[in-house]
């Protein structure tokens, strides 16, 4: 019964560290989800930006779109970690000054304004610097998720080692049980070949004390 609990316990933190490092992982892939589409984003605002053909605009309003569904699901991710909900935050920071950044360019364009008026954004370097900011901003949240994961595998290590190591108790138990079985019912079989021995003797003996009564008894004369 003990080790079934045992087994169970290990089953149940095996299950749980799997569930951390699943999240970690949702956290990982939740980062690079939200560069790849700012990068998405920047590539089709330039191409609007150099040639005016709208279908550039195209993967540059689909990536936006998502953007901010994929922020919301990386904060629900982080939101019970209070050093992790800070990093969030700067990072939702610099990506809502990224967004701006290309919005206001696009919107120069659109308006018809002068090339200079959205180049002269363009060469405030502020696009750049942001972008470069949203490829450093999430690496703590990129390290504590690979931390995360490296630890939980290790606890589903430590219980499946545990578990094994249950099961191998039990194994040897069992085959101590049996040893110690074999051992008894070997000991009754000697106790009860000795028993019928004895027993076998005492007839023995009965039947030849019988014998010579029976012997003696026709030896006197008939009266």
């Amino acid at each position: 019964m003990l080790l079934i609990l045992a087994n169970e316990l290990n089953f149940s933190a095996a299950n749980e560290s799997m569930g951390h490092s699943a999240v970690a992982a949702q956290r990982q892939a939740s980062i690079y989800d939200l560069q790849r589409l700012l990068l998405d984003a920047e590539t089709g605002q330039r191409g609007y930006l150099l040639t005016g053909d709208t279908t550039y605009l195209q993967p540059y309003t689909n990536a936006v779109a998502q953007i901010e569904e994929s922020l919301t699901n990386l904060r629900a991710l982080v939101v019970s970690d209070v050093r992790l909900m800070s990093e969030f935050a700067l990072l939702s920071r610099v990506i809502s000054r990224k967004l701006a950044e290309m919005e206001l360019t696009i919107q120069l364009r659109e308006s018809g304004a002068e090339t200079e008026a959205w180049q002269a954004v363009l060469s405030t370097g502020l696009g750049w610097k942001y972008m470069d900011a949203v490829r450093t901003a999430p690496d703590v949240l990129l390290e504590s998720a690979a931390k995360d994961m490296a630890q939980q595998t290790i606890k589903v290590f430590h219980s499946l080692r545990a578990s094994r190591l249950s099961y191998l108790v039990w194994a040897l138990l069992a085959l101590l049980a049996l040893g110690l079985y074999l051992r008894g019912s070997s000991k009754l079989h000697e106790v009860s070949q000795k028993r019928a021995s004895d027993l076998q003797l005492e007839k023995s003996k009965l039947e030849g004390l019988v014998a010579l009564r029976t012997a003696d008894l026709e030896r006197w004369p008939a009266t």
